[in-house]
């Protein structure tokens, strides 16, 4: 169902994005425009910043 809505049949290259407890899968390209209509780029960037202080996000 979800190839036939995004127009992949023919096996085309997908992003996959873990939200936690679903998984959302779109085309290559989309997830940043998708990004764009869910949040400003004040609000994204915001986000981000909170993320800094995050151990489980922590690399070594």
């Amino acid at each position: 169902m979800t190839r036939r809505h995004w127009s992949s049949e023919d096996g085309s290259r997908v992003e996959i994005i873990d939200l936690g407890s679903e998984v959302l899968r779109v085309p290559v390209g989309r997830w940043h425009r998708l990004l764009g209509d869910l949040l400003s780029h004040d609000d994204h960037a915001a986000f981000v910043l909170t993320l800094d202080n995050d151990p489980n996000l922590a690399t070594t």
